[in-house]
């Protein structure tokens, strides 16, 4: 186990979050064109309600940044404070 200042864990988890966020949003899509709710044998209510479009270059592109972020952490291990106290 090693300790860290806060302040050095602070800014990964805000970009965490705001990246998980991201992926979230990008994985949950946009409502797909009603237009297409024939090609799918639904009304356009019922292709609202039970599909969505995702982008996935857009999911993979949101994957990437939070990736970014974890594999940032490696550098905490730099940062890690080492103990003073000494019986």
């Amino acid at each position: 186990m090693a300790i860290y200042r806060k302040d050095h864990v602070d800014p990964y988890l805000k970009e965490l979050e705001s990246y998980y966020w991201n992926v979230r949003r990008a994985v949950e899509g946009d409502t797909p064109s009603p237009n297409l709710a024939h090609q799918y044998h639904a009304s356009p209510d019922e292709f609202a309600k039970h599909y969505c479009d995702i982008d996935m270059d857009r999911v993979e592109r949101e994957l990437g940044r939070f990736k970014a972020t974890v594999d940032g952490l490696k550098q905490l291990k730099k940062k890690a404070s080492k103990s003073t106290h000494r019986p």
